[in-house]
């Protein structure tokens, strides 16, 4: 990137930090700074770092950061500092011996960039949880299942037996029916003797 060098250059990025915001098709906040304080600052419209002219520079952060290492640089900012989480970029200004005598900074909301990994996020774990439940919902059918299957057997090995019942009674039902008709037999054979008898005797 080319450097930025002069004053006149750190005054105009000065009058123009207004208009900014409006010719970049992003929403940015932008700050102008000398090595110790701000000189202009314009929040966005979602994003406010509530700087105010006059107000030191930040330690740490990526103003300090520029003009101390004499380089562009990038930082994330978390929404535990602003409430908004965004992307600060700052540029240092050198004079004319490549000295730094300040910076730009612009900074981007990250709110809907988080508001989106957060929701997928939250998609992933739900899918995790259903596919979850879908696996324990599988298991219980195949559970079902067995338990379907031993009881199919064992129904069907009842009906043996009760078939096998069925036979058994059958043939005591036979060697009944047949003892009866022997006794009856008896009976009779014995009732004829009986006849044979008395009629001997008369």
């Amino acid at each position: 990137m080319k450097m930025l060098i002069g004053q006149d250059l750190l005054d105009a990025f000065i009058k123009v930090s207004p208009y900014l915001n409006s010719l970049i098709l992003q929403d940015v906040a932008v700050g102008v700074y000398d090595i110790e304080q701000v000189l202009a600052y314009q929040s966005g419209e979602s994003l406010d770092t509530h700087e105010r002219v006059g107000d030191p520079i930040t330690p740490g952060g990526a103003v300090f950061q520029s003009i101390r290492d004499r380089v562009p640089k990038m930082v994330e900012v978390g929404p535990e500092v602003y409430g908004v989480p965004f992307k600060a970029y700052c540029v240092p200004v050198f004079n004319e011996d490549n000295q730094v005598i300040g910076a730009v900074a612009m900074g981007t909301s990250l709110d809907n960039q988080k508001k989106l990994e957060l929701a997928i996020n939250q998609f992933h774990s739900s899918f995790i949880n259903v596919n979850g439940n879908i696996q324990a919902i599988t298991d219980g059918a195949s559970y079902v299942s067995n338990i379907s299957e031993q009881l199919t057997e064992g129904v069907d090995e009842a009906i043996k037996e009760l078939n096998h019942s069925d036979e058994i009674l059958n043939t005591i039902k036979k060697i009944s029916d047949q003892t009866k008709l022997l006794g009856l037999n008896a009976a009779i054979e014995a009732a004829r003797q009986g006849s044979k008898e008395r009629a001997l005797q008369l």
